[in-house]
């Protein structure tokens, strides 16, 4: 589990977290990660964000921003947060944009 604050100049690397939740917020020039089961409560600030799992969940108070995002699930995607990117790509059997999800995408 991921739940504390972490504010990183340069990039950051979680690779095979398992499942990981991650509750509050996390800013960094770079985020790359891979995870079997990805809920996000919190927010994720970045300019570039890379991230595969089985399945990758937003919750209500989620929120991405980011420049660029490519995401990969293997099954399904939910999105119930915030999605703001310039460029977003995501790659997933099944896409769930649920309820109060919202997703801003200039590209």
């Amino acid at each position: 589990m991921l739940s504390d604050t972490l504010y990183a100049d340069g990039k950051v690397i979680l690779l095979n977290i398992g499942d990981a939740q991650l509750n509050n917020k996390l800013h960094a020039s770079e985020l790359i990660f891979s995870a079997n089961n990805l809920t996000l409560n919190g927010q994720i600030a970045t300019l570039e964000l890379e991230g595969k799992a089985k399945t990758i969940t937003l919750t209500y108070h989620a929120e991405i921003n980011s420049k660029l995002s490519r995401l990969t699930t293997l099954t399904q995607f939910n999105n119930r947060g915030l999605i703001d990117n310039n460029l977003l790509i995501i790659h997933a059997d099944e896409l769930n944009n649920l309820e109060s999800g919202r997703i801003y995408v200039i590209q």
